[in-house]
């Protein structure tokens, strides 16, 4: 039985403590810390998956857009859990938008590819301590081919899958933070929804 290998992920790195907490080593997905720096140009060429956590420097990632989308282009894959305040996001673009009463924000699946929003409770996403808006700030405006995967109360999106616009996938969220927070006693919707997306990514790269 071919054992298929683990998916091979950098995230950006901009100093934040406890990052590293986020994005531990699996079986199933191996991480490298991509430091921001002032000569920051990293390569992309042995990663599957470039994470862009909540708290992320968007000046250095403009600096790197033409890499980021080259990187999508070659199959590679983003998952970007910031508010993108510059234009490197390919296609999609971020709105900060602080005039909707946060008591209101509510989430509502949209168009889910199969498994992304298994065993994931909204609430953990909608509430924290019982007061709602916590999660995602502002919206997104999709590519036109991107599956928008939850809308707001406003019917806007703030999670986006997309493997139609480039060669490779985006997973973005208007700047709700995702990752393995389980392993600190975080939320498990935030978990969950994450390692959904990466078994999704998982399982579009074994062959047919």
């Amino acid at each position: 039985m071919t054992t298929t290998p683990p998916l091979r992920a950098a995230y950006i790195d901009n100093g934040i403590h406890g990052l590293a907490d986020a994005f531990p080593n699996q079986s199933y997905i191996e991480y490298t810390a991509l430091p921001v720096g002032a000569d920051f140009r990293p390569d992309l060429d042995p990663y599957d998956l470039l994470v862009v956590p909540n708290g992320s420097d968007h000046v250095a990632m403009f600096a790197i857009r033409d890499a980021v989308r080259g990187f999508l282009e070659r199959g590679g894959a983003l998952f970007c859990f910031d508010g993108w305040f510059t234009d490197w996001v390919p296609g999609h673009t971020w709105i900060c938008d602080t005039q909707k009463p946060t008591r209101e924000v509510r989430y509502l699946v949209d168009h889910a590819p199969e498994g992304l929003m298994d065993d994931v409770n909204l609430d953990d996403l909608i509430f924290m301590n019982g007061i709602s808006g916590w999660w995602a700030c502002g919206y997104i405006d999709p590519a036109p081919s991107a599956q928008v995967v939850l809308r707001d109360t406003w019917n806007r999106a703030v999670v986006v899958w997309d493997d139609r616009s480039t060669q490779g996938t985006l997973f973005l969220t208007a700047s709700g933070p995702l990752g393995h927070y389980r392993e600190y006693g975080g939320a498990n919707g935030l978990t969950a929804l994450y390692e959904n997306a990466l078994r999704l990514l998982a399982r579009s790269r074994v062959p047919a």
